[in-house]
């Protein structure tokens, strides 16, 4: 029998007996033809998600030409592969020549072919290239969508394996789990290599489904799911036998600062440390490696070697990452050791420092040993407890040696959450978080247990016939005592040293050498404290001994306990919420604003975080949210991000400034990854339950005292209009985790319900079955649409601005900007975010352009725009948006919209359809929901290639007649006894064959 007479494409319906088929032996040569085509792999790269095309025909593996070579064939690589999407696609051998022989050349693909054989091209081995055309492909890599991540251990690089499937992380199970597995999950994170790979749940039991089982890697896989195992979802496992893995942890360090939070980068290839070159270097690249390293958030990306040459190899160069990447290996740059650069250009980085403090003791660098979550503090508990820990602690803090490690609460029982417990560090770890233990909040002590250090600190020994709170500084560096410069010297750097001591606030900063010329070396110069930190040596200053001063300029300090700090209020006006918006400050009888004179996002930042609005996004100047009024406060504001309050930032001084209103600083929007408020429950982000983040998990708020006006900072905050309501006693469903905050009574003005009256975080007397709710206007359908589609759910985007309707302008518009608008009107996932007015030409204003969402976000207005009705465009720009609910039916993997594999989109995900019992009748109704004329062909058992996608249907048996293949008859949703491999195809006519001539 021929083929194509058997699968034809004409008029007249082919319908095969598909169980008559399954039985016989021409199917196995079907699959052998329509299969997913030879293997595929890239070559030559730094991983399996990079390199040269290679094509594998049975025998040997062949390269691509890379003639007509673009970004859509390299989109079915990266897909094949599952390495997310096509970043590049590289001509002219990048990644090396290849050898043997050159399978395809003018491959010409449209994106959502199977594999690169199913594009069109000129015939396998037909080519008239050479291998200086062999074609390549780098792809994002699935890590960039984060689809593995290691759960329950200390940090990023051992845990729990988890995998994302789409909709939700499920677990592997650990039947014949072992290092190659780790080896791959280790390579994928950028963790260095492999230590263990533990069975049994090591780190906890997961939840959700076990997605793969009887994992068998090589080793070199650029991913779990390129090995060998069962399928996915199929196990015969519990939680019980969740796999993890130990991985080496990060290779990098920061050298030649004054502690190991800041400092020349320098990575670790296995053998020896490089630096990394500075082209491009910013913060975004510095809060990878703070973060890495457990060291807060980066205050400042140094470049041309701040602190000093390196040497060795320069490992990488031009490194440009987003800032959540795990690893400085895992961002976009030139390729391992490929740079342009010297040792002058040695990229370094300060970060914010180590979240740790010592309390309870006489000063800064004895005490209890204290951790900060995001949210509180916590203690350690002493199981274990000994120098080496101390000394990572004392390092930590810039308090020299360790000279005891104290147990049984020594300073004082602590308060709050016990965060460490068998804490085992070697000593010359950056963090306690870096260290062994049990994990973050696993313990068995309670605060009788706490854990204390005593270090030698940095001393301060007074002019003879003094007090011990007044007198010539003097530091110790472990040999001898030296002094410090009084160039720059201030009240600021008064303070760390009184309160170093135990001796209250400063007084006084004399200079000149007050209390008599020192002796010996001159520690520090330039010192520029902000009065918060624990020794003179985490201030900022040039460098231990670097100084240009003679002893005349001995520094000096005077010390009392009477004199309070007042910090002005802060607020943000003029802006769409109380996280956004020009910044004004209190100084006790009226509000001022700030001049915008050298303000940057490190001074946003303190803002920010001061009124509780997580990141800074933006900090624009020319005041964009109109002119203030009153005094002006600051001016030439330069924070370094850390700081409690813009006062404690270096400034002119209150009050001195060469502004007008016209330069009023903005620090624009404030805004946590991932809202530190959110509704949930409800029919899209402007309804639900009200949750709040913390840091680390979120929780519920209690209805006690619940109303409109509280209500009404919720709804500002998420950009969602007014309240319409404030439901009580859990309208959307209770909520799980801890209650937040009670009682909570606010005027309707605070920024976020952290800033109303309450009873305190954490403070209640409630359960879940009192849960706040929230009802925002902005949460009905009314503020956005989808026009000139089929049905609501697709269409031109159209906004409303309380009069009339406007478009959105296509300038940068993507998924993650269709995902906002599909979400809010409740229409599931984005399929597609076309441009240039796919619905048509919209009418009236253009309100957004440029939008760029995370795609988190409740509302178009919340995501970064140019601001409301800024653009340069037209309405043939117009913007536009297909959910997944306008069509929760395709037909994938045939080419076109209207021949594939059924697929049925439900519960926020797409599966297929089993081939049983699915006839003629059944393809008419699929062929019909979508539009595509008459049905012509039934094809099962996978003929358009396995997808691996859950089954959402089984036994459909339609009468031809239904509307939906839904309301055919079938086994019930997720319901079949069928396998991966009897998938149901079918293909459809194009157009009505009924009404053609």
């Amino acid at each position: 029998m021929h083929l194509g007479s058997l699968f034809s494409h004409s008029p007249s319906l082919v319908s095969l007996d598909l169980h008559h088929l399954k039985s016989k032996s021409l199917w196995p040569n079907l699959q052998n033809i329509w299969g997913g085509g030879p293997s595929v792999r890239l070559s030559g790269g730094r991983n399996g998600c990079e390199g040269r095309v290679e094509l594998y025909d049975g025998s040997s593996w062949g390269t691509v030409c890379d003639d007509q070579w673009d970004l859509q064939d390299a989109q079915v690589v990266c897909r094949q592969l599952g390495c997310g999407q096509p970043i590049e696609a590289p001509q002219n051998a990048r990644f090396g020549l290849g050898s043997g022989r050159i399978f395809l050349d003018d491959v010409q693909c449209r994106g959502d072919e199977p594999s690169l054989r199913m594009c069109r091209h000129n015939g396998w081995g037909m080519h008239n290239c050479g291998h200086m055309e062999d074609a390549s492909v780098i792809c994002a890599d699935e890590k960039r969508v984060q689809h593995v991540r290691l759960s329950g251990g200390r940090n990023g690089c051992e845990g729990r394996v988890e995998l994302y499937d789409g909709s939700s992380w499920g677990t592997v199970c650990d039947d014949q789990w072992d290092l190659q597995d780790a080896q791959v999950v280790c390579r994928q994170l950028g963790c260095g290599q492999p230590i263990e790979a533990p069975r049994n749940a090591r780190f906890g039991l997961g939840s959700g489904r076990i997605l793969l089982d009887d994992v068998q890697c090589r080793g070199d896989e650029p991913s779990l799911r390129m090995c060998r195992h069962n399928g996915w979802g199929v196990h015969n496992c519990g939680h019980m036998e969740d796999a993890s893995v130990i991985c080496a942890g990060p290779s990098v360090r920061l050298s030649g600062g004054r502690n190991g939070c800041e400092g020349r980068v320098e990575l670790y290839d296995g053998s020896s440390w490089g630096t990394v070159c500075d082209d491009q270097w910013d913060l975004q690249d510095a809060q990878v490696v703070c973060r890495q390293l457990g060291c807060g958030q980066p205050i400042e990306a140094p470049q041309n070697a701040r602190f000093g040459l390196g040497s060795g190899r320069i490992l990488l160069d031009d490194v440009q990452c987003r800032g959540d990447e795990p690893s400085l290996r895992m961002c976009r740059h030139n390729g391992w050791g490929m740079h342009n650069c010297r040792h002058s250009e040695d990229a370094s980085v300060i970060c914010a420092g180590p979240s740790v403090r010592l309390s309870g003791g006489r000063n800064g660098c004895e005490g209890r040993v204290e951790l900060y979550d995001g949210s509180s503090w916590g203690t350690v508990c002493d199981d274990q407890w000994d120098l080496q820990d101390a000394q990572v602690v004392c390092r930590q803090l810039g308090c020299g040696q360790p000279i005891e490690a104290p147990q049984n609460a020594r300073f004082g029982l602590g308060s709050g959450r016990i965060l460490l417990d068998d804490v085992q560090c070697r000593g010359d770890e950056p963090s306690l978080q870096m260290c062994r233990h049990n994990g973050w909040g696993m313990h068995n002590c309670m605060h009788s247990e706490d854990a204390s250090v005593i270090c030698a600190g940095l001393l301060f020994k007074p002019a003879p016939r003094q007090n011990g709170c007044e007198g010539r500084v003097e530091l110790y560096d472990g040999s001898s005592w030296g002094t410090v410069c009084d160039d720059q010297w201030d009240l600021q750097d008064a303070q760390v040293v009184c309160r170093q001591l135990g001796c209250g606030q400063p007084i006084e900063a004399p200079q000149n050498a007050r209390f008599g010329l020192g002796s010996g070396r001159i520690f520090l110069d330039d010192v520029q404290c902000r009065g918060d930190e624990p020794s003179l040596r985490m201030c900022r200053h040039n460098g231990w001994g670097m100084h240009n001063c003679m002893h005349s300029e001995d520094a000096s300090g005077t010390s009392d306990i009477s004199i309070p700090r007042v910090f002005p209020h802060v607020r943000l006006s003029g802006g769409r919420n109380g996280c956004e918006g020009r910044v004004e400050l209190y100084d006790g009888s009226s509000w001022g604003t700030v001049c915008d004179d050298q303000w940057d996002l490190q001074d946003a930042q303190v803002v920010c975080r001061q009124l509780g609005c997580g990141q800074p996004i933006e900090a624009p100047q020319n005041a964009r949210f109109g002119l203030g009024s009153g005094r002006i406060f600051l001016d030439d504001v330069q924070c370094r991000g850390d700081e409690p309050s813009l006062r404690m930032c270096r400034h002119n001084g209150w009050g001195v400034h060469n502004c007008g209103h016209s330069e009023d600083a903005i620090p624009a929007v404030c805004r946590v990854p991932g809202p530190s408020v959110r509704l949930s429950g409800g029919r899209n982000g402007c309804e639900g339950r009200v949750e709040l983040y913390d840091g680390s998990s979120w929780g519920t708020v209690c209805d006690d005292q619940w109303d409109l006006q509280d209500a009404q900072v919720v709804c500002r905050q998420l950009g969602c209009g007014q309240p319409i309501e404030a439901p009580q006693n859990a309208r959307f469903g209770l909520g799980s985790g801890r209650i937040f905050l009670d009682d909570v009574q606010c005027r309707g003005d605070e920024p976020s319900l952290r800033m109303c009256r309450h009873n305190g975080w954490g403070m209640h007397n409630c359960g879940h079955s009192e849960d706040a709710s929230v009802i925002c206007a902005g949460g009905w359908p009314a503020d956005v649409r989808l026009s000139g589609g089929r049905n609501g759910c697709e269409g031109r985007v159209e906004l409303y601005d309380g009069s009339s309707w406007g478009t959105v302008c296509d300038d940068q518009w993507d998924l993650q900007d269709a995902q906002v608008v599909c979400r809010q009107l409740g229409c599931g996932q984005p399929i597609e975010a076309p441009q240039n007015a796919r619905f048509g030409l919209g009418s009236g204003r253009i309100f957004l352009d440029d939008v760029q969402c995370r795609g988190d976000e409740p509302s178009l207005r919340m995501c970064r725009h140019n601001g409301w009705g800024m653009h340069n465009c037209g309405h043939s720009e117009d913007a536009s948006v297909i959910c997944a609910a306008a069509a929760p039916l395709r037909l994938a993997s045939g080419g076109d919209w209207c021949s594939g594999r059924v697929e049925v989109y439900r519960d926020g995900k797409w599966g297929t359809v089993c081939d049983d019992y699915f006839g003629v009748n059944s393809a008419k109704v699929v062929c019909r929901q979508l539009q595509c004329g008459q049905a012509v062909s039934v094809l099962g058992l996978s003929y358009f290639g396995l997808s691996g996608k859950v089954i959402q249907l089984g036994d459909v048996q339609c009468r031809g007649t239904e509307s939906h293949l839904w309301d055919c008859r079938h086994a019930g949703w997720g319901k079949h006894n069928c396998g991966l491999n009897e998938d149901v195809g079918v293909i459809c006519s194009h157009k009505d064959i009924n009404n053609s001539e």
